[in-house]
């Protein structure tokens, strides 16, 4: 995995997939068929573009500290249920939603914007990791948004359409 952060730009489209250690790659364009990061290739779960909304999560200053992933539908709640024991995920008690935080751990206090943008397809490896993927645009086309997501606590790579 390419963990150089100034190679890789965010681009509209972002791959985020949650294994041991999250990864962050920016995708050329909407991601329709199949995804291939690090070599790896990542197959569509087939639930359609609108599996996920998200919101932004700010801390008192309002600077941009992470997201919050709703399950737009049930088989992705499933999904999020195998992902909330990774380490830099965090889910709040008796929610469904889970909490990225760019810095890797749950920070205080938090609140979400209610912002909400939709994600688009969930994508899943051979060997059971999963990617999820969502336009940064609609979260957030602020320049400062996206120097934080690229300082993130993640190995940078670059998603490819195939």
């Amino acid at each position: 995995m390419d963990s150089n952060k100034e190679s890789h730009h965010v681009e509209d489209w972002i791959a985020l997939v949650f294994d041991a250690t999250l990864t962050i790659a920016p995708i050329d364009a909407q991601p329709e068929g199949n995804l291939i990061i690090d070599s790896i290739r990542y197959k569509d779960c087939q639930y359609g573009a609108l599996t996920t909304f998200y919101d932004r999560i700010v801390d008192a200053s309002q600077q941009f500290v992470g997201i919050q992933l709703w399950p737009a539908i049930a088989a992705v709640e499933t999904i999020f249920d195998r992902l909330a024991n990774l380490p830099y995920v965090y889910r709040p008690a008796n929610e469904r939603c889970l909490e990225l935080y760019w810095n890797s751990r749950y920070m205080s206090p938090t609140q979400s914007t209610a912002e909400q943008a939709f994600g688009g397809p969930i994508f899943q490896s051979d060997q059971g990791i999963v990617c999820v993927t969502m336009d940064f645009q609609y979260l957030s086309g602020d320049p400062i948004d996206r120097a934080i997501l690229m300082n993130a606590n993640a190995t940078f790579s670059r998603a490819f359409v195939v």
